[in-house]
């Protein structure tokens, strides 16, 4: 019975040491059993630290570098050379040069070319034929072969048609003979409108009158060509 006694006392010792020890820690944590004990729920995200005093981090953002367009370059065309005759063609009246370029808006002049055996030229009468499409008759003039002035006869330019139509006549004697020299010459304008082709220019209906004022029959004509190259 001692020995139970003795037990109890101990037990109840250990018991009331337990609930000092409860009590005691209580009062320091401030403890609360409904209340989950702070830093320990997994719940709630961390609050950061700031040091008094710091600076906060700066973010640094990169603008987007502003694209340069890009300008497309034209290469310039490739005009032709004139093509020349290598000698004057033999009992002949013809266009010279033989073959040339011409850009849109650019001009360009054509001789009309007489080249003639055993007979003088004391007048000419001729029509010139190109596309209305693509080039327009800016001028014509006399060319040297009829004397320094020269009597102007028709002059009619017809660019919505594509012709020109022109006679001269010297002044004073003919001498015979062998007779070469430019008849006129032709300024054409190529349009802006003009397409890349190579557009003939047509010598035809011609009129020569020799020395004696007859007709001079049996000659060639040799006509032309203007290129509009592509862009």
């Amino acid at each position: 019975m001692i020995l139970h006694t003795r037990a109890a006392k101990i037990i109840l010792l250990m018991l009331a040491a337990w609930l000092l020890g409860c009590a005691v820690y209580v009062t320091i944590t401030g403890w609360n059993a409904e209340t989950p004990e702070v830093g320990l729920s997994s719940n709630q995200p961390p609050v950061p630290s700031t040091t008094p005093g710091s600076n906060p981090p700066i973010t640094v953002t990169s603008s987007p570098t502003p694209s340069v367009p890009i300008t497309p370059t034209s290469t310039p065309r490739t005009l032709p050379e004139p093509e020349m005759w290598a000698s004057p063609p033999s009992n002949s009246v013809y266009l010279s040069p033989r073959s040339l370029g011409a850009l849109p808006g650019q001009e360009v002049r054509i001789e009309v070319m007489a080249n003639l055996t055993g007979s003088g030229i004391s007048g000419v009468e001729f029509e010139l034929a190109f596309s209305p499409a693509a080039f327009e008759v800016r001028d014509v003039s006399p060319g040297a072969l009829l004397g320094a002035s020269p009597l102007a006869g028709t002059d009619e330019k017809d660019n919505e048609a594509g012709t020109l139509r022109y006679a001269l006549a010297r002044k004073g004697l003919t001498e015979a003979g062998n007779t070469s020299g430019v008849l006129a010459v032709i300024t054409l304008r190529a349009l802006d409108t003009a397409t890349a082709a190579t557009y003939p220019l047509t010598l035809r209906s011609i009129e020569l009158t020799d020395e004696r004022f007859r007709e001079i029959t049996g000659f060639e004509v040799l006509s032309s060509s203007i290129e509009v190259p592509e862009p």
